[in-house]
């Protein structure tokens, strides 16, 4: 739809010719009832050019399964209506064995993990709550830390560089098709909005999760420092030259907790696109990525 319609991640608008209409009914037939040789010969599961997209969204697991649930999850309205999606749950476990899935999925889409409204609905800024109010960020940093390990990247990178692989395909049928016609060579490209996309849904997950886990955190952190240093305040003068202090160490427990998540939050929220077959070049580390194993990519990560 984002290909159509121009609008991206994050409300940006691409200046990218954008994909006709009338050109997505290609995606879901088969090479062989449209296009031109060589590219009637493409076998099986490739003959119909919509079917790996399901495939490698299946790969990186946090995507939907079928063109049409990708359709579907993609709709801003049903996005908004999803419980699951608005963070109903603990969106993670960092104990949990099986893969993210369900309402892990407001990653993938840059949505806020839980709603201001059902934050504040179950008073997760007052002190009685501080633990709920912790565990629910550090639940979120635990599955963001997941989604950066190297085997995770590696999954999300290969699956992104055959989407622009098998795009490549598409687009040069397509050129065919209207050259065999007589026709005027198409000025989209596919390959460079598929690129554009992820760039502006990486960026904008990045400053999706960056913005709700720092401000929570911010209102916690001064929440519990006012608590701290009343209690400094809050002695006895007993001369001239001595006095007591009352040292609330719930407060300081708090805050070095508070502080733990800063850093990870700091370190962590980074998406990036190197190995990425991308429009402005590539990483020369990552030079010939399609003939270096997997395994050594995912160590350069």
């Amino acid at each position: 739809m984002a290909a159509k319609t121009g609008e991206f991640p994050g409300n940006r608008n691409t200046e990218l010719p954008l994909w006709p209409a009338d050109q997505m009914q290609y995606m879901s037939i088969r090479y062989v009832d449209w296009a031109t040789a060589p590219y009637t010969q493409i076998p099986a599961p490739g003959g119909v050019p919509g079917d790996f997209i399901a495939r490698a969204f299946e790969n990186i697991g946090l995507g939907p399964k079928t063109p049409e649930q990708i359709a579907a999850r993609m709709k801003s309205m049903d996005l908004a209506r999803s419980p699951k999606l608005l963070g109903t749950r603990v969106p993670f476990s960092p104990t949990c064995k099986t893969h993210p899935s369900g309402s892990h999925q407001w990653v993938w889409y840059g949505l806020s993990p839980m709603s201001d409204a059902h934050w504040k609905a179950k008073g997760l800024d007052e002190e009685c709550h501080i633990e709920e109010a912790l565990s629910v960020l550090q639940s979120v940093v635990g599955y963001i830390e997941y989604t950066q390990r190297p085997n995770i990247v590696g999954k999300r990178r290969n699956a992104f560089n055959k989407i622009c692989g098998k795009l490549g395909v598409f687009q040069d049928a397509c050129n065919a098709l209207h050259a065999t016609r007589g026709q005027r060579m198409p000025g989209w490209d596919l390959t460079k909005l598929w690129q554009e996309y992820i760039r502006c849904l990486y960026e904008f997950q990045q400053y999706q999760a960056r913005a709700w886990l720092f401000t929570h955190l911010l209102t916690l952190q001064k929440h519990w420092k006012d608590r701290l240093v009343r209690g400094l305040s809050g002695g006895r003068v007993m001369s001239a030259t001595q006095g007591t202090i009352r040292v609330c160490h719930l407060s300081i427990f708090i805050l070095n907790k508070i502080q733990d998540l800063y850093a990870a939050i700091d370190i962590l929220v980074h998406k990036s696109t190197d190995g990425y077959l991308m429009a402005q070049g590539i990483d020369p580390r990552f030079s010939g990525v399609t003939e270096i194993p997997a395994a050594r990519i995912n160590e350069i990560h």
